[in-house]
């Protein structure tokens, strides 16, 4: 799994494109992901296998914390 708290030994940080390309490549995941989820009549989800489940969240999380760091970037960059 992807762990975005780590630091790098070698790196500083992501730039602009990195983090775009991984918010890319988790989307089509995702997507993926998504084909092992079925809606059922009462609204709520259900998944075939707990591990897709556990990792289409976890990956939800990681996307969410990918595009924190972008807004936050962009709005330091601006001044807001």
């Amino acid at each position: 799994m992807v762990d975005i708290n780590s630091p790098s030994p070698v790196r500083k940080g992501l730039n602009a494109f990195e983090i775009k390309t991984y918010i890319e490549m988790i989307d089509e995941r995702l997507r993926e992901l998504l084909r092992h989820r079925a809606d059922v009549a009462s609204g709520e989800y259900h998944w075939d296998s707990d591990k897709s489940k556990q990792e289409y969240y976890h990956l939800r999380k990681v996307r969410t914390k990918l595009r924190g760091i972008v807004i936050e970037r962009a709005t330091s960059s601006v001044g807001l």
